[in-house]
């Protein structure tokens, strides 16, 4: 795999994978037309959930069935009435 770096040229640089050994900031958007549900999914299969900290949860103040989904994770911070 490789990426491509702006500036009109042709170059590109190929990606390295470097092993991450501190947790990163991560912000999770909820909504509507199943992106909740596409949400949890992807949150719930995490090997390692610790290392996806903190997370930022965004979602429209009127969207409780979001909120609701949120809070039946078992690692949410949002669990127990928050």
């Amino acid at each position: 795999r490789s990426i491509r770096r702006g500036g009109g040229g042709n170059t590109t640089t190929p990606l390295r994978r470097e092993r991450r050994t501190r947790p990163v900031r991560t912000l999770v958007v909820l909504g509507s037309g199943g992106h909740t549900t596409e949400m949890v999914r992807i949150l719930s299969s995490l090997a390692r959930p610790d290392r996806y900290e903190p997370r930022l949860y965004v979602m429209a103040e009127t969207d409780d069935t979001s909120l609701d989904r949120m809070r039946s994770l078992p690692s949410s911070p949002h669990r127990g009435g928050g």
